[in-house]
């Protein structure tokens, strides 16, 4: 079992004088910005779909864009998950281990990571950070200051987590890593997503009870994404995709035997979709709706 993980120090924004309380939430107001990216240190918890979420939510206001997948994976000639699905997505391919090439490829390491400051240059982008990279990516921040490159542009995290042990324990993990990088990267806004995919979060569990203290500690905003059976079967589709389905077209696509079953299963889908679009705008990751 995995060491259990207290969760980061509580830290005083007021001793945080780099960006006004705006841009440290992630806020829009001069340098407007709603960068994301998704993150934890255990695989298959729901980032690339919380990203295609957040896709979701700014191109319901009206938001342009840019999705990035990184992980050891790109650049094989496979595409990301989110590639997939999103064939506009950029796959950066990036080194797996810091602490073994810094040992003998310090600063071709460091040349390579600097290809993702040209992502953080930019604005609106949601970036799937693979698992096993996330570490790495905050390392390299912590070296290379990115902070003085990114117009004072803040990009915002998003920690998604199921309700399993190791899970939690590994999201206060990257909660922690994330706080440690903020003097050296501008970072906004840091909110957790509670997949209940794989089942609610119970209260009395430790390691959820230890999650909600670092949540409530450091005001950070919860998105639930409550289970939804007819959603979790057809989640090889885009978020974008099953939004803009007919009834005829999901039918097809699902090779559904009756006409009722399919609007049924893509009515629940549509209202999974809208509540957790809704809960990520409430939460500050995307401006209102467009009318």
């Amino acid at each position: 079992m995995d060491k259990e993980f207290a969760g980061p120090i509580g830290r005083d924004e007021a001793d945080d004088d780099r960006f006004t309380a705006s841009d440290r939430s992630g806020v829009p107001g001069q340098n407007q910005n709603y960068s994301t990216i998704t993150a934890n240190f255990t695989g298959g918890q729901g980032k690339t779909l919380t990203g295609m979420l957040v896709r979701q939510a700014l191109a319901d206001a009206g938001v342009a864009v840019k999705l990035v997948s990184i992980d050891t994976q790109a650049g094989s000639g496979e595409r990301s998950k989110l590639g997939l699905m999103h064939p506009e997505t950029q796959d950066l391919a990036i080194s797996p281990d810091m602490g073994v090439l810094t040992e003998t490829h310090g600063e071709m390491l460091l040349d390579h990571w600097d290809g993702f400051a040209s992502v953080l240059r930019g604005r609106n982008f949601v970036a799937d950070m693979g698992a096993n990279v996330i570490g790495t990516m905050l390392e390299w921040a912590r070296v290379a200051s990115p902070v003085r490159i990114m117009g004072g542009r803040p990009v915002n995290f998003l920690v998604v987590t199921t309700k399993e042990e190791q899970s939690v324990n590994d999201a206060l993990r990257v909660i922690d890593a994330i706080e440690r990088t903020r003097d050296a990267m501008a970072i906004g806004r840091i909110g957790v997503v509670m997949n209940e995919s794989r089942g609610a979060f119970s209260e009395g569990a430790g390691h959820v009870a230890r999650l909600r203290e670092v949540v409530t500690r450091n005001n950070y905003p919860v998105i639930t994404l409550p289970f939804c059976n007819s959603f979790s079967q057809a989640d090889s589709f885009s978020i974008a995709r099953l939004r803009a389905m007919t009834y005829a077209e999901y039918q097809k696509a699902r090779g559904i035997a009756e006409e009722l079953t399919a609007m049924r299963q893509l009515d629940r889908i549509h209202s999974w979709i809208d509540g957790a679009v809704s809960a990520i705008r409430d939460a500050g990751f995307a401006p209102a709706k467009i009318a």
